[in-house]
Formats: C-alpha cells, structure tokens, sequence
C-alpha cells in the first residue's frame, strides 16, 4: 500500500548507539506528513496496465503548471511551479493540490499530477489505489529515498516514497547506513550517483544499488522532514567506541 507517515525530528540513542538523523537540515556523515493514503497498486517496478487518457485531458498535454514569464529581452525565463501544481510544497493534497495528490519527493512533500504514461524525469507514471475501488495514475519520484539514513530495509523500500528491492547499505561504523537504489546499469542511477554491487544484511547477499560517486550523503529535504536516522559507533581519538 502507497502511503506516507509523519515523525517529529530528532536524535534517537538506543543500545549505547548513537542514531544521528536528518533534523536540523545539514548533511549526515555519510549517504529521510500526513498527507494521503494512496492505497495499493499494482507495483510500479514489476509492470503496469497501459494508462488510458484521463477523462477531460488532451493526450500529450503539459501537466506541469510551470510558469514562464518574458523577459525585458523577449527571453522566456523560468520562475518555478504555480500554487498547487506539480512541485508545488503541500502538506495536504486536498487543499493544497490542483490534482489532489500530495507525494514524497526528495525536495519534501510536494504536489504531483496525474499522468498517461509520460512524467518528468525521475519520476515515474504510478497507478494507486483511492478510496474504495477506484484507481488512477500519478507521478511518483523514483529516487525520494536514495541516501535516506536507514535502520532497516524497510526505509528504503516501503511506504509511498519507497522502491521495492532498494536496501539499506552500511557505509561504516562511524558513518551508518543509508539507502540505496534498486538499479541494473549506470543509467539507471539520478546524477551524481552510480550502479555499484554492495553486500548487505547478515548474509551479505549481494546487490547493485545507485550510490553516491562522492561516497558521502547528504540530508534530502524529505529526510530532514520525517526525521530519518542511522545508528553508527562515535570513536575517542584512542579509537575506543
């Protein structure tokens, strides 16, 4: 089911761990609201009926709401999202949406739009389940979670903003864990990562997730919003734990 949940920010110790988190919107040492319960859908990573048009829309019409506005030079020059359209900051998709949909992105919780098949890069056209039996298509941000601090797979894989097979990678003790990105090649990765083959869990079964080339994340707005934390062990200048 594709939903979204609201923490309070903070630190968490447990276990003699320190849990560092995204809560005071800087970045982490290493590699997250109420707003509507989605429903469930048919998972956006192992295939999807084909979307028809939406009643009342034109095939291949712009969704976006961008605003352009001329510039002294006949420049068109852009000037970001109108209120309620796509990328529009909300917290409630019924009052603050054009669409009526409010959704995780990496930028915080934001308005999406409905969709045929065709969304803006990174984003990919999702069908979700609504009150009762009804369903639609929107657009859903694929990398919403990527470098989230992570406790557990769960972060990275569940709820709305979560990617099915994404895993929560260990980049050391002092650093933590943070979420990967279920990928195959390179292109599939957002820019500034790459598809690299990590072992995780106990097992350490093996796995290729997008990762930072920088080796480092940072908090995204949304981590920083639902207070996303990591466990790592803090060293004395002796190394001692």
């Amino acid at each position: 089911m594709h939903h979204v949940t609201q923490a309070a920010l903070g630190w968490m110790v447990v276990a003699g761990l320190v849990a560092p988190g995204c809560g005071g919107g800087g970045g982490t040492g290493g590699p997250a609201m109420d707003a509507i319960d989605l429903g469930s859908g048919k998972d956006r990573w192992t295939g999807r009926e084909e979307a028809g048009d939406l009643p009342g829309e034109t095939p291949g019409t712009d969704l976006s709401g961008e605003a352009e506005a001329g510039s002294p030079d006949g420049e068109e020059v852009e000037t970001g999202p109108l209120p309620g359209t796509f990328g529009w900051p909300c917290t409630d998709g019924a009052k603050d949406c054009a669409s009526g949909f409010c959704v995780p992105s990496d930028q915080g919780m934001v308005c999406t739009k409905m969709c045929y098949e065709d969304c803006p890069p990174g984003w990919t056209c999702s069908l979700v389940q609504l009150t009762g039996s009804d369903t639609t298509y929107i657009c859903l941000q694929t990398s919403t979670n990527l470098c989230r601090p992570c406790l557990a797979d769960s972060d990275c894989a569940s709820g709305t903003a979560g990617v099915p097979g994404s895993r929560c990678v260990a980049f050391g003790d002092e650093e933590g864990s943070f979420c990967g990105l279920l990928c195959s090649e390179d292109k599939d990765c957002p820019e500034g990562y790459g598809c690299a083959e990590v072992k995780v869990g106990r097992g350490e079964t093996a796995t290729r997730q997008c990762l930072p080339d920088s080796g480092t994340c940072n908090c995204s707005q949304y981590a920083i919003q639902v207070a996303a934390k990591t466990a790592c062990v803090r060293k004395d200048e002796g190394g001692h734990a």
